[in-house]
């Protein structure tokens, strides 16, 4: 985590690594309650029933993204949420940042623009949505964009909304 070391002067003490370790967090405990979801869902029928569940359980477990994971298993579910709205329509955010951030797909925090996260049009309209992109234009490094406070909260709070409904009906099911 060179990086951090390079970024974090001018940051109080940890605050990076905080932000950081929020988001890494949210999005691994959202993926976790989806592969559980998933489990759930598919599993105990698939052993019991076989054939379709078997399928459908193979082909969602296949899917990599949580949110198309979780998407897959709204429709084999008959569940049609609006992906457009909270808490759905961050969640694919949250994992692109999630990815940038861990497997460093930034490039080095002093360049410029060019060869950083803000190339990337989904991650560049979050920080406009958030109000973050200010930072870049004042000088600020992609680091400073996305390793904050305000996008540590956001992501927290994607994820627990997401959990909450992971964790309610129709997602919960009475058997």
């Amino acid at each position: 985590m060179n990086y951090l070391r390079h970024a974090n002067q001018g940051h109080p003490a940890g605050a990076l690594q905080r932000a950081l370790g929020a988001i890494i967090l949210s999005a691994a405990a959202v993926e976790a309650a989806v592969n559980h979801r998933v489990e759930s869902v598919f599993y105990a029928r698939s052993l019991t029933q076989g054939g379709i569940y078997q399928l459908a359980h193979e082909r969602v477990k296949r899917e990599r993204p949580p949110y198309k994971k979780i998407k897959l298993l709204a429709r084999a579910m008959g569940l049609s949420p609006a992906w457009d709205v909270d808490p759905w329509r961050y969640l694919p955010d949250l994992f692109e940042l999630r990815n940038a951030l861990v497997h460093y797909d930034a490039r080095p925090v002093y360049t410029s623009l060019e060869g950083n996260l803000l190339e990337r049009e989904q991650l560049k309209a979050l920080a406009r949505r958030l109000s973050l992109f200010s930072i870049h234009d004042a000088g600020g490094t992609w680091l400073d964009v996305f390793l904050n406070r305000p996008r540590a909260d956001w992501a927290v709070t994607t994820a627990e909304a997401v959990l909450k409904a992971l964790d309610s009906p129709p997602w919960i099911r009475e058997t």
